[in-house]
């Protein structure tokens, strides 16, 4: 996994707990501003007692896709103490390094299989998602742990 700097990370996290928002490959330019939406919703509510900059740190991390729109730049305009994890870089490393994040939360991905359940906040979904059915199957997953983008932004207007 050449690339990941562990000394800096570890001086970035230190003391501190670690929250992950991983981004999709979505087709759609709204869904991946949905993406966005979410996530600053969640922040100012569900997530917020995790979001203070001095006990904890948020990272965003796009898909590794480099036709994935990252969506990094506009997650970051609201939340200036995260850091943008490298999109080249499976989140994978962390478990081999023994890093793993505290929280995990983001659109579906296969990523979602290598952490424990305990750390996974939310998991963001949309029709035919192929990972939701399998995460459930073998209780990665519950209900409430489950978002589906469109239906969370409409019931929140």
């Amino acid at each position: 996994m050449v690339g990941f700097n562990d000394t800096q990370y570890k001086q970035v996290i230190k003391g501190k707990h670690t929250l992950f928002y991983t981004l999709g490959w979505l087709q759609e330019q709204s869904d991946n501003i949905l993406l966005v939406d979410i996530f600053n919703k969640l922040k100012n509510n569900e997530l917020k007692s995790l979001m203070n900059p001095s006990s904890g740190v948020l990272f965003f991390k796009a898909h590794p896709a480099t036709a994935a729109k990252p969506m990094t730049d506009e997650l970051m305009e609201d939340n200036k103490d995260a850091y943008v994890f490298p999109r080249n870089i499976p989140l994978e490393i962390l478990i081999i390094a023994g890093l793993e994040p505290d929280y995990l939360l983001g659109f579906s991905s296969t990523i979602f299989f290598a952490f424990q359940p305990k750390t996974i906040l939310y998991y963001l979904t949309i029709e035919d998602d192929k990972n939701l059915p399998l995460l459930k199957k073998l209780n990665i997953l519950s209900d409430e742990k489950v978002i589906d983008i469109h239906n969370f932004i409409h019931k929140e207007r």
